[in-house]
């Protein structure tokens, strides 16, 4: 079923507060924009994002002698979006009129853009023309959390910039507001920071798969138009080989090329790769190296909330325990174990980021509660949902990012670089949907940020990472945009809304996954629709 063919108006996220009628009305020549305090570079910006969207396959669009009008209501007309997460800075309210004439009332622009892409998924485009279903329509909407994220990881895969661009107006469609850029690994550090002039020659997969600060610049301009804040990550003190690959910071680096072994499905045992990589915390050069970075990105990054500095699986034992001179220092400094170790590292990073006046993020994992983590972060927990109590009871300081890895890794269930089984099994829309945050924190309060879906890039090109990620990423901005779900859930309506949001990705160059099968995306509710009969558990199946 489609949006054109449906009773009611099928947008993803679903909005807070909406009714509707059973006109429909036709934009017959075009649609003309007109503002109250807006400038002209924002309206600009609408007319190039929406006009190929609201016009297909015509020779219509918008402009200023139409029958139609759209009146723009903007608090804060030279704002795309402030600093913060805050989430009534994406409210908006929608009407759409008998006449056809459309009202939009935001307090940033980034408001406007979600209600332009609210009232998009439901546009007919049947036989070459624009018709509004469902009409007189009034929306009135805003996200329960402020902060709806993707991570992508562009370290063990290199994006081209159009793929980031179309990735970024896929996230635009989804009200998805933070793109997490993972920059850094094992794998490589493809960027050309101004501090390290030609450190990619030997840290980038190769000459051509390098972002240049203008390439950057480009990216997070590109994002704000789109109503997406872009956040850096410099994953640090493991995941970071990659940095020893220059001859100039390899004394930086311990573990460096140690063997990773596997053993493949028939028994080989290989040798595996990337290696490992973690930086020496008992070197002051490391603190500059990381430093200089830190400053980078600051200016890079100048309008990011935060710096993500990762933290995430370091071997402390065997990296630095166990080598031999850094265990010796360990012994003339009394540190007593690994952990008291991180502990001082990240002691000596988070005062050289609160110097520079960058508020710094984290990953918290299920098997690391003993680790403190620096004043006002904000912590990312990846380990399983059923240990988030933990994850609030040990940090209740801080603010919170969702990234369960059983449910919001996109590469799960896909195979790992060897060709063998990883964090099995496959996430499902289905699975992901049944996640609700307020089974784990109090709706009222402003610890949870929100949630992001993560993106890790081992296996993926330019062509298959928009399956991976769509339609899934849509259902995990459902969880943290839209009202709690009440069980048992209607199924049927998820699935022809899931459909109907899927299908407006790819009809503005998207590409998305399937939901289900051509016959069930068809016929969700005669599919999906609960059993209503008492003898339900009488019936046999047709297959066992």
């Amino acid at each position: 079923m489609r949006a054109k063919e449906s009773s009611r108006p099928l947008i993803t996220p679903n909005p807070k507060e909406m009714s509707f009628g059973s006109q429909t009305v036709e934009i017959k020549d075009c649609l003309h924009i007109s503002s109250i305090g807006n400038d002209y570079g924002f309206l600009h910006n609408l007319t190039q994002i929406y006009d190929s969207i609201f016009f297909k396959n015509q020779n219509s669009g918008f402009g200023s002698s139409c029958s139609n009008n759209l009146l723009l209501e903007v608090k804060n007309s030279f704002v795309m979006m402030p600093a913060g997460f805050n989430p009534k800075d994406q409210s908006y309210k929608l009407e759409v009129m008998s006449n056809g004439n459309i009202h939009i009332e935001a307090q940033y622009q980034v408001g406007v853009l979600r209600a332009m892409d609210s009232l998009a998924q439901i546009l007919d485009h049947s036989n070459g023309k624009t018709v509004i279903p469902h009409v007189p329509l009034e929306i009135s909407d805003e996200p329960r959390y402020g902060y709806i994220g993707l991570l992508l990881d562009i370290s063990r895969n290199y994006y081209p910039m159009e793929t980031l661009k179309t990735i970024i107006n896929g996230m635009r469609m989804s009200k998805v507001n933070v793109l997490h850029l993972h920059l850094t690994d094992d794998d490589s550090f493809p960027i050309d920071l101004p501090s390290f002039p030609g450190m990619v020659k030997h840290t980038a997969l190769s000459p051509e798969e390098v972002y240049t600060v203008k390439d950057i610049h480009e990216i997070i301009s590109y994002a704000n138009q789109n109503g997406v804040k872009v956040i850096p990550e410099f994953d640090i003190p493991g995941h970071t080989r990659s940095i020893g690959d220059d001859p100039s910071f390899s004394h930086l680096m311990t573990c460096l090329n140690r063997i990773s072994k596997w053993q493949m499905p028939d028994g080989t045992r290989i040798k595996g790769g990337p290696s490992g990589g973690v930086l020496n915390p008992t070197l002051e050069e490391t603190y500059d190296f990381v430093d200089k970075v830190i400053n980078d990105l600051r200016k890079i990054f100048s309008s990011s909330d935060f710096i993500h500095l990762g933290g995430d699986e370091v071997n402390t034992n065997a990296c630095w325990v166990l080598d031999e001179k850094i265990g010796q220092w360990m012994q003339e400094n009394e540190f007593a174990n690994g952990n008291e170790l991180f502990a001082y590292f990240q002691q000596k990073v988070g005062t050289l980021a609160k110097e520079s006046g960058v508020r710094t993020a984290h990953w918290v994992y299920q098997n690391n509660w003993d680790l403190k983590w620096d004043e006002g972060s904000v912590l990312q927990y990846w380990g399983d949902s059923q240990y988030i109590p933990k994850f609030q009871e040990t940090y209740p300081d801080h603010q919170h990012i969702l990234s369960v890895h059983e449910l919001f890794y996109f590469d799960c269930g896909l195979g790992n670089r060897y060709g063998v089984d990883l964090c099995n099994p496959y996430q499902t829309w289905a699975r992901i949907k049944m996640f609700e945050p307020t089974d784990y924190y109090s709706p009222d309060s402003d610890q949870l940020l929100g949630g992001e879906g993560a993106m890790w890039s081992e296996l993926n090109t330019a062509h298959n990472v928009f399956n991976k990620i769509w339609p899934r990423l849509g259902v995990i901005s459902s969880i943290f945009w839209s009202g709690k779900v009440e069980k048992p859930f209607k199924w049927g309506d998820i699935v022809e809304e899931l459909v109907s949001y899927r299908d407006y990705l790819k009809a503005n160059g998207v590409e998305a996954n399937q939901v289900t099968s051509r016959y069930c995306e068809a016929n969700p509710h005669k599919v999906f629709d609960a059993w209503d009969s008492e003898d339900f558990e009488s019936i046999e199946y047709l297959f066992a």
